[in-house]
């Protein structure tokens, strides 16, 4: 009688079922006899050796490769910044820096000159500068490409998270011809008047590119500054 009262004190009047294999176990239970299976909160985590080294495996491939597959679905790429323009003894000093993730360089540099009032004819406009004054009257205006075979650095090219000052010779001929190329009489005054109240103004327009991909984009930007200065900083 008193048997019988402790194993009925000891094991429950009622079962529940194994979540994974569905044999009968005690409600309380936290693991399953026949399947060996966590019944509480450890069965949403309960991962086979099999199943856990093949997650291992594919996190180290996606580790792996993971970067080759965004660098080719996202290439790095410059990103080339203009930061100024100086005069120097010679010519200009043009600073340019890159804080892209690619080399990029400077494809060219073009002076252009001309004096407010007079102005190029329209057949003579620098496509690379839409944005210049009023190009609709006529007389005074110099377009020169710069050669960059000038300039001290032996390459054009800036690496990524750097920058580069690029110095680019203004020969004396050039000058002159600027000079002698003001017309006589001009309504604006002559050329030292012009000069003088900063009328004459050199602009520079210069091409950066950026490779992307397979192919390069260039794009523009231009510097203003008052001609003088230049004759100035040649002493």
């Amino acid at each position: 009688m008193n048997e019988t009262r402790s194993e009925s004190e000891v094991k429950p009047n009622k079962t529940s079922r194994c979540y994974l294999c569905q044999e009968p176990i005690y409600p309380t239970a936290k693991m399953c006899n026949a399947c060996h299976s966590y019944q509480d909160w450890r069965r949403f985590f309960s991962f086979s050796s099999v199943i856990l080294s093949l997650l291992i495996a594919l996190i180290s491939v996606v580790s792996a490769v993971g970067p080759g597959i965004v660098g080719m679905l996202f290439p790095p790429r410059s990103h080339l910044v203009f930061a100024r323009c100086d005069y120097t003894k010679d010519g200009i000093a043009v600073l340019v820096e890159n804080d892209g993730g690619r080399t990029g360089g400077i494809g060219g540099v073009i002076m252009v000159v001309y004096c407010k009032g007079l102005y190029f004819k329209a057949s003579d406009v620098p496509s690379e500068l839409p944005n210049a004054p009023d190009w609709q009257k006529n007389t005074f205006g110099i377009v020169k490409l710069l050669s960059l075979d000038t300039s001290r650095e032996p390459s054009m090219m800036i690496p990524p998270n750097s920058a580069k000052a690029v110095y680019i010779t203004i020969s004396p001929d050039i000058l002159s011809h600027i000079k002698d190329s003001y017309p006589e009489n001009a309504p604006v005054g002559d050329y030292w008047t012009s000069l003088n109240n900063e009328s004459i103004v050199l602009e520079v327009d210069i091409e950066l590119t950026d490779p992307v991909g397979n192919r390069v984009e260039s794009r523009h930007v231009t510097w203003s500054e008052p001609f003088w200065r230049l004759m100035s900083s040649r002493g």
